[in-house]
Order: structure tokens, then C-alpha cells, then sequence
């Protein structure tokens, strides 16, 4: 619906424009927008029309959205000429009264298929507000109450077929899965399920496969561990070292794998040569001493041993 749109204040007068309307007209609502006064939620509002002519104020009651006030006069509500709008807040027993504004009501020629309506009362008013706010409020009660009851049917739709497509998705998983080794062996096609039945299998499997690799791997070879202690390294000076490699039945020393001097905070020591010498079955190291005194260190190495009959020997 088109609206006559006008700024009021509430707090102090300002110079106003008279609104002007036709008589008769009852299409066009009046928005009062209150700058300076902030309405309650709880508020009424009624507007009070004046002209000399009348016997007393016309009034109507009005809608309030936050701080705009609106209404839709009827035909019969202003007077031909010179008309004064007040607006009376009503609020937990206190007024708030607008100042006024001028309406000027230019007269219409007279339609012969008029007929005249009398004004309501503001209490007739009341009461027709008050059904249609219940009629509306009924009406969005059952819209509400049908989308609750059809969202309702619909989610329990969606759960059941959720549902049967879980059962349907088991039911194949069971009729197409695989208990055993041997019943891989005979899949041609994609679609079958691996049982955990069949994982187990596989995992006993691998785990004596492992266990045999490695019982086999540790009866092949054999990590030997030489220690050697209180060696004394010079202060920047060569240092060589042989022994005798220890002997192991059924094997013998194929390389070596590798070592480790601990030592005080004088050593610094550079390897040159750490190898098994198998002319003489004696494994030796020699390099350097960089280090600013005489230290002493021990020394861990590590030789592979070989069972008889893998491989061969290495000269160092």
C-alpha cells in the first residue's frame, strides 16, 4: 500500500509542511517515524483527529514496528479543511503525546453510489484488531503445526529407507564375503568382501612367514660385538690397533659393520682404515688424533659373521 511518510519528534516541536489529502480517500496509510524516542514493544498507539466542526476527536487505533507508528484512515475520518493529527503513546499506564501535525482535507465532489459508513469506535476497532491478530495467529499455528507433522513424516521416510539400505548393504556384504585363502583363489570378479576371518588367516600367515625369515636370517648370520678399553691416543699423533678376531663354530667373519670410540673431552679422532684382515684373520683400525692431549678411550665394533658356506671371504 502506498504511505504518506513523515519525521515526527516526540522530545521537541519542529516546522512542519501540511499533509494534504482528499475526502473520501481511504487508500493511502499515514508512517509516522519518531526520531528522537525510542517506543516500547509493549506500547499502544492511538491517533487523534481534530477539526472545529467536530464535537470532539476522531480516533484510531495504530500499529507500532519499532519506532514507526502507522494507520490507514477510513473516508470519513478527516474534515474538509484544516485538521490537527496528534498521536497518544500508551504505555504501562503513562502517555507520550506527539505534537501536531496539520492535515489539510481538500473536499471531493459528491459520487451518487456512495454510501456513507460510520466511523468505528476505538473499542470496535480494538476488537477487530484483537480477532484478526487471533485469526492470524491460529492460522500460523496450524500452517506451523502442519510443516512440524510433515517434516516429522519425511524424516521418518528418510530414516526408514536409510535403514533398509543399511540392511540391503549388510545382507550383501555377508552373502559375497570371503572366510578364506583358498576362496581368494576363486574370485574372477569385483563386488566380494574380505571377511576378517580371512584377515586373520593372512595375518597368521605373514606373522610364521616372518618369524621363519628371521629364525633363518639370525641362523645365516650373526651381529658380533668387540669391545676394547683403556686405549691411550697420543696428542696429535697416528694410532693403529689389530686383533684377533673371535671365533665362532660354523662361522666366520665377513665384514665389518661398524664402530665407536667413547672417550674424555681430549679426543678427536680421525679413522682412516677400520677393516677385517682376512689373511690374518685380525680385524685393525688406524687414523689420527687431532685432539690437544693424551687420551683414553674405549672402543666398540661391530664385525658380521657369516655361517659356513654362504658367501665368501673378503680381503681386506
Amino acid at each position: 500500500m502506498n504511505t504518506i511518510k513523515r519525521d515526527v519528534y516526540a522530545l521537541r516541536d519542529t516546522i512542519k509542511i501540511p499533509i494534504e489529502v482528499t475526502k473520501g480517500t481511504d487508500m493511502v496509510g499515514f508512517e509516522f517515524a519518531v526520531r528522537d524516542y525510542s517506543i516500547p514493544g509493549t506500547a499502544a498507539a492511538v491517533a487523534y483527529v481534530y477539526h472545529k466542526s467536530m464535537e470532539k476527536p476522531k480516533g484510531i487505533l495504530c500499529d507500532i514496528n519499532d519506532s514507526t507508528i502507522s494507520f490507514t484512515p477510513d473516508n470519513n475520518f478527516f474534515a474538509v479543511g484544516m485538521n490537527e493529527l496528534q498521536i497518544r503513546v500508551i504505555n504501562n499506564g503513562k502517555s507520550l503525546i506527539s505534537f501536531k501535525e496539520k492535515i489539510k482535507c481538500s473536499d471531493a465532489m459528491g459520487f451518487p453510489d456512495d454510501e456513507e459508513e460510520s466511523q468505528q469506535t476505538l473499542v470496535e476497532q480494538l476488537l477487530t484488531k484483537v480477532g484478526k491478530e487471533e485469526g492470524d495467529r491460529k492460522t500460523a499455528d496450524d500452517t506451523e503445526r502442519e510443516e512440524r507433522i510433515a517434516a516429522d513424516d519425511a524424516e521418518k521416510k528418510a530414516r526408514i529407507a536409510e535403514e533398509n539400505a543399511r540392511a540391503e548393504a549388510d545382507e550383501a556384504i555377508r552373502a559375497n564375503r570371503i572366510v578364506t585363502l583358498d576362496e581368494i583363489d576363486l574370485v574372477t570378479e569385483e563386488g566380494f568382501f574380505v571377511d576378517a576371518l580371512a584377515v586373520k588367516e593372512l595375518n597368521s600367515n605373514l606373522t610364521k612367514a616372518n618369524n621363519d625369515i628371521t629364525a633363518a636370517i639370525n641362523n645365516i648370520i650373526k651381529n658380533v660385538e668387540i669391545t676394547k678399553t683403556n686405549l691411550k691416543v697420543a696428542a696429535n699423533s697416528d694410532f693403529r690397533w689389530t686383533w684377533d678376531l673371535p671365533t665362532i663354530p660354523g662361522y666366520y667373519p665377513l665384514e665389518v659393520l661398524a664402530w665407536n670410540f667413547h672417550g674424555d673431552y681430549d679426543l678427536w679422532l680421525n679413522v682412516s682404515t677400520a677393516a677385517r684382515y682376512s689373511t690374518s684373520n685380525q680385524f685393525g683400525i688406524e687414523g689420527h688424533n687431532f685432539g690437544n692431549g693424551t687420551a683414553t678411550v674405549t672402543l666398540f665394533v661391530h664385525i658380521l659373521y657369516v655361517k659356513n658356506g654362504f658367501c665368501s671371504y673378503v680381503k681386506a
